[in-house]
């Protein structure tokens, strides 16, 4: 098409495509006229959301409905087309104000919007309007919450289909992958390191480890807490939270950690669950951005405890890092009051994208980074 308006009206036309927005659902009623009976549009919204996607399962991803949104609904399966036609059929029967939006997976790359080609898109989702704010909801994603952009475009572009609305969008979120983390532990003299860990992930670091967690809280304890400690012990894992959209994701569980020793000396690591124990970016050159997805916040704070004979032979410096134009910042605090160590480790990512031609200081920023995590407090014997 030579425009993005003769492009909508051609997918509009389409039995695949519009012609799947009104028809008649059979069985569905129910759901509708609970639905309508809700007064809150968000909460209507969100009872038809969580219930396609809970019980309607995509089996292939594009944007076209390729068996039909009645098919759909009896034998609740279906592509990702099927699945999001067949919610946005529903949301309109129940009175609200809902479109298709064409959008591009951050895998498949980026909307051109000067060339309105439909080969730019790989799926299709729901953009609901209600006041002054814009839902997207995947429903054929398992666990994204309707108040949160899917991952898989958060902070992208979608053509919206309308003949009176459509149009590029962007789908921008300020809402950020935070988490923070305490760990109040204690070592002793033999060199096992003993404590309880509480974390809180909020927005998307929740949404991220909810996905683990789908999988089995196992899952979520080896990805995030256990996989970079050889010889952890763990017990008492316990999740919080985890179907409660307007509360973080609350994840507790008591370890054991024995460090490393040198001679008379015992070796401390305080990169304790920061999931930031390597490098990641190791190649020597990059022809693509480096995107991820959204800003991102976590904070590490200890309260280590250590035997009356043994004291730290020197602190470690306060350090701060900072790319050029603030784009990420990695700060460390370290105090040593009572036989108590106290640390705060803080890294705040301030954009989500680095371009191509960044690769060189974003490689050497994590380098030095990772260091900072890295560096070992050397403890001895007290004189």
């Amino acid at each position: 098409m030579t425009t993005w308006e003769d492009l909508g009206k051609e997918l509009l036309g389409y039995p695949e495509f519009g012609g799947q927005l009104n028809k008649n659902v059979s069985g569905a009623d129910d759901l509708v006229n609970e639905a309508k009976a809700i007064s809150d549009p968000f909460q209507r919204m969100s009872k038809i959301y969580r219930y396609v996607q809970k019980n309607i399962f995509a089996n292939a991803r594009t944007f076209w409905s390729l068996n039909g949104v009645k098919e759909v609904w009896s034998k609740k399966l279906g592509s990702s087309g099927d699945v999001n036609l067949l919610l946005i059929n529903l949301l309109k029967a129940a009175d609200l104000e809902v479109y298709p939006m064409l959008v591009s997976d951050r895998e498949v790359g980026k909307v051109k919007e000067g060339y309105p080609f439909l080969d730019q898109f790989n799926n299709v989702m729901a953009r609901v309007i209600i006041g002054d704010k814009a839902y997207v909801l995947d429903a054929a994603a398992s666990y994204t919450p309707p108040h949160l952009i899917p991952p898989a475009v958060v902070n992208t572009k979608g053509f919206v289909v309308n003949r009176k609305k459509g149009g590029i969008v962007s789908l921008d979120d300020d809402r950020m992958d935070r988490n923070r983390i305490v760990v109040v532990a204690s070592l002793d003299k033999e060199g096992l390191l003993t404590g309880a860990t509480t974390a809180r992930s909020y927005d998307y670091g929740k949404l991220i480890r909810v996905g683990s967690l789908n999988k089995s809280k196992e899952k979520l304890l080896e990805d995030y807490f256990t996989n970079d400690y050889p010889g952890i012990k763990t017990d008492s894992f316990t999740v919080l939270n985890a179907n409660n959209d307007s509360l973080p994701l609350e994840q507790k569980f008591n370890f054991q950690i024995p460090i490393n020793a040198s001679a008379e000396y015992k070796l401390l690591s305080l990169n304790l669950f920061t999931g930031l124990t390597a490098n990641p970016f190791i190649s020597d050159i990059r022809f693509t951005n480096v995107d991820f997805g959204v800003n991102q916040s976590l904070e590490l704070l200890e309260m280590i405890t250590l035997p009356p004979d043994l004291e730290p032979e020197s602190l470690p410096k306060d350090s701060r890092l900072i790319t050029p134009g603030n784009g990420i910042s990695c700060t460390r605090f370290i105090t040593y009051n009572n036989n108590t160590l106290n640390v705060l480790f803080r890294i705040e990512f301030n954009r989500s994208v680095f371009e191509a031609a960044e690769y060189a200081t974003l490689k050497e920023f994590y380098k030095k980074m990772v260091n900072v995590l890295n560096e070992q407090i050397i403890l001895r014997n007290k004189k």
